[in-house]
């Protein structure tokens, strides 16, 4: 695929709401959203519906990562049971 056609993988140099619900609850929280971040929370902030559309995409495929036998599982248990990987 072109380099332009797969999505950059990046840390935010902004904060979200993720950052008050891990630390008061200890939910494991990931930041994602469509967008370039220059345009996130800006005076006419602009999105794109393309991207909108992949975002959506990868919100259901998220979902989809998760059944009830996981609540309650250590987050780390189950992101290696989902990828694979037991890097901590």
């Amino acid at each position: 695929a072109d380099k332009r056609d797969r999505p950059l993988i990046d840390k935010w140099t902004f904060s979200t709401n993720g950052v008050a619900i891990q630390g008061r609850y200890g939910i494991p929280c990931v930041g994602f959203g469509p967008g370039a971040e220059s345009q996130a929370h800006a005076p006419n902030e602009v999105t794109y519906k393309d991207d909108l559309v992949r975002c959506a995409a990868v919100y259901v495929a998220a979902l989809n990562l998760y059944n009830g036998e996981d609540a309650g599982r250590d987050v780390t248990q189950f992101r290696a049971g989902k990828t694979n990987n037991d890097i901590r």
